[in-house]
């Protein structure tokens, strides 16, 4: 009975023994399992960790992207209304350079219209000289002629010295005739001149205003 006792025992410690044993293994087995998971899980860590930096590092880019193209899109804006603005101010040149050259030339027509104007009023005032001094002559004349024409009816001492002086009078009458008509004739053309040219100066003056 002892020997069957202590193979009893020897049993029971192999049993406690081989259960010990399953039991380390077990806990081995879970061990590494757990250190398994526990480098996965570094692992994941790690690479989440590089997707990040580089999520990162393309969100930094696009955003310094978006930066770059906004201050591109603001200079070329900003060339455009450079341009316009050249634009404007060229158009505003030009058209000031024609208004002075159109003012110019209207200066220029004024200031001829007013020296044509002037030619024009010293021939109507010539004109108008000749025609008084013909005139004039004519009245002499006439009075010349009455006088000899009642000489000739009062007085009889020389009838052919009379009737001569009454021919030259008639001859003067008629030539000074003809140099007023002339006179007249001069004096309608420096008017019309004169009024031509006054209204040359009026179209410039108001042209140059």
């Amino acid at each position: 009975k002892t020997r069957q006792n202590a193979a009893q025992d020897a049993h029971d410690a192999a049993v406690n023994a081989q259960t010990a044993a399953a039991d380390k293994l077990a806990a081995a087995k879970a061990y590494a399992t757990a250190s398994a998971n526990v480098n996965k899980a570094s692992e994941d860590f790690a690479n989440a960790q590089a997707a990040q930096q580089t999520a990162q590092k393309a969100a930094d880019e696009a955003l310094n992207a978006q930066t770059d193209a906004l201050n591109k899109y603001n200079q070329a804006h900003q060339l455009e209304q450079d341009v316009a603005n050249a634009q404007q101010a060229f158009d505003e040149a030009r058209n000031a350079q024609t208004a002075a050259a159109d003012k110019l030339a209207a200066a220029k027509a004024y200031q001829q219209a007013s020296v044509k104007a002037e030619n024009a009023a010293k021939a109507l005032n010539d004109a108008n000289n000749t025609l008084n001094v013909a005139q004039k002559a004519l009245d002499e004349a006439r009075n010349a002629q009455t006088a000899a024409a009642d000489q000739l009816g009062t007085t009889n001492p020389d009838v052919a010295a009379l009737q001569n002086a009454a021919n030259d009078a008639q001859t003067k009458v008629n030539e000074t005739g003809n140099a007023l008509e002339e006179a007249n004739a001069d004096l309608k053309t420096a008017q019309d001149n004169y009024d031509a040219a006054a209204n040359r100066q009026t179209v410039a003056s108001d042209a140059y205003t």
